[in-house]
């Protein structure tokens, strides 16, 4: 019984030590996934926010049925002031936005999708909405087919497992699409 004991002493260590390095890896990977989920978000209600500023063609353009580069400049300001206010650590070259608008000829005709980018990253997830355009379109009462906008916005947040594990991935974003007027 002794001799067994004997043997035994370095074992609770060995076993300690892997325990915690398990430990230290789960939390790592629950930080990662909680910073993500809250990124993602916020980025929801930016994109949403943002989607809602670009259809409101009558309110804030002049009732232009086009959109603009300054139109995309000024959403990203606003959306990137809402995200300084909300995230502690908002860092506005890790932050990005795609806006696309479809709009229409009299007769139905979807014309070519403007596309207008603002801020650092690249926000493009390879499905545009020229390919959701034929699920969404809607017809209006008067017969019309209402323009279409989208809203891409995307974060580059830390990557808390990929140090430890070497794997996992950093951009968070989120897509908004609304029916315009």
């Amino acid at each position: 019984m002794t001799n067994s004991i004997s043997r035994q002493k370095g074992v609770f260590i060995v076993e300690f030590t892997l325990m915690l390095f398990s430990l230290v890896i789960f939390i790592l990977f629950t930080m990662d996934v909680m910073f993500k989920v809250s990124t993602k978000g916020k980025l929801d209600r930016i994109a949403f926010s943002a989607v809602s500023i670009a259809k409101e063609r009558t309110q804030l353009y002049d009732s232009r049925n086009t959109f603009s580069d300054d139109d995309a400049k000024m959403i990203y300001q606003i959306t990137s002031g809402s995200l300084a206010r909300t995230m502690g650590d908002f860092d506005a070259t890790k932050y990005g936005i795609q806006i696309e608008a479809q709009n229409y000829t009299d007769e139905g005709v979807p014309l070519t999708v403007d596309v207008f980018s603002e801020g650092s990253l690249d926000c493009s997830n390879g499905e545009t909405l020229s390919d959701l355009e034929p699920q969404l379109r809607v017809t209006t009462s008067w017969g019309r087919n209402a323009n279409l906008y989208r809203v891409v916005t995307c974060y580059d947040t830390e990557n808390y497992v990929a140090g430890v594990l070497g794997n996992g991935f950093t951009q968070v974003g989120s897509s908004a699409v609304m029916v315009g007027r």
